[in-house]
């Protein structure tokens, strides 16, 4: 084995907190990857179940670091991770996922052949449903492949589209020196941590690859993620899209690129009233309103104008913004009377098309 095949590229790093139904299925798909030349973090995020002693177990047995801190939140305890890392490449893996097992080959066999460090390598992962045992395609497989079927080395500021990818920070590996430059940090102290860094990382990214045959299988339906919640974390997604705006602001985006977050910003919010109970969807209503009226409305125009969106969307959104209306949409009653008539004008609208 020559020295190069040695070297160590990458560290994943494994946030951990009451994940002791999980954690060895997480852990297993570390230790029977098909290459074993990378580091691995575990760090223990205040956890009160068995997690610290099964992660303890396996740190001793494979050679992992392990790290104790108190209870800080996802946010942190990547950022706990981050610090400790000493090669030139970072994953980041949820405790109740698991990755594919020839996903680190194949990762380091792309870094390898690149001349020069690359920002962001992307994977396309596997989605795993509990409620019907069933493997389903990631959301934006075909989307990934079609981008990198364009370009091999490319970025979002060349190719627009790359906003709308799913914003999850596991499914891509990072230059760690990448990072550093930007004084990366994960959010601390609220959920939906992937979303600001979605956007502010893809700004600055200009390198990205794809890794074929790579990622992780990620769990739905078991109940505990923050995707199935329907309390006050829903909330969470005002400051993650106020910050991810105020950014783009700031920065001088255009009117395109800001089309982008006013997309998935109306999508996160269309999906977490339907999931919210009744007095979190009114506080959501309410601050929905305030964060939609931060917009420019010459951006919104171009927000229309970027998707095609007709007369139902710019309709919604004039509910959001009014000072009067939007109370409706924390009605669910109300609120499914107005989804289902949007719906039925966009399909007349595609069938006009025809």
């Amino acid at each position: 084995m020559s020295s190069a095949d040695k070297e160590i590229l990458l560290t994943i790093v494994v946030p951990i907190y009451n994940v002791e139904k999980y954690l060895r299925q997480c852990l297993d798909s570390l230790v029977y990857q098909t290459v074993q030349n990378f580091n691995v973090i575990l760090v223990n995020d205040g956890s009160t179940d068995h997690s610290a002693e099964i992660a303890q177990e396996y740190a001793t047995d494979h050679g992992y670091t392990y790290i104790y801190q108190e209870n800080a939140g996802l946010g942190a305890a990547r950022n706990t991770g981050l610090k400790n890392v000493n090669t030139p490449y970072v994953e980041f893996l949820d405790s109740d996922d698991w990755l594919m097992p020839s996903s680190v080959e194949n990762i380091l066999k792309v870094a390898k052949n690149e001349d020069d460090l690359v920002d962001i390598m992307f994977t396309t992962p596997v989605v795993y449903n509990m409620a019907n045992k069933q493997y389903e395609d990631w959301m934006d497989k075909y989307a990934v492949e079609s981008i990198f079927a364009q370009k091999h080395n490319t970025n979002p500021r060349n190719l627009i589209e790359m906003y709308a990818l799913e914003p999850n920070v596991n499914r891509s590996i990072w230059s760690v020196a990448f990072l550093k430059k930007y004084d990366f940090e994960f959010p601390v102290g609220v959920k939906w941590e992937d979303v600001y860094p979605h956007f502010y990382l893809f700004y600055h990214a200009r390198s990205c690859v794809y890794v074929k045959n790579a990622g992780f299988v990620y769990r739905i339906n078991s109940g505990g993620q923050i995707t199935s919640m329907s309390g006050s974390a829903r909330l969470d997604i005002i400051p993650a899209f106020e910050n991810s705006l105020r950014f783009a602001f700031e920065n001088h985006w255009n009117e395109h690129e800001i089309a982008y977050i006013i997309r998935m910003m109306e999508s996160f919010v269309r999906w977490s009233m339907g999931m919210s109970t009744k007095p979190v969807r009114r506080a959501l209503c309410a601050k929905v309103h305030v964060l939609f009226n931060m917009i420019p409305h010459g951006y919104l125009k171009a927000y229309y104008r970027e998707f095609g969106f007709g007369r139902a969307v710019k309709l919604y959104f004039y509910i959001l913004r009014s000072p009067l209306f939007y109370r409706l949409l924390s009605n669910r009653h109300m609120q499914e009377i107005g989804f289902g008539c949007i719906q039925k004008v966009k399909r007349l609208q595609v069938w006009r098309k025809r």
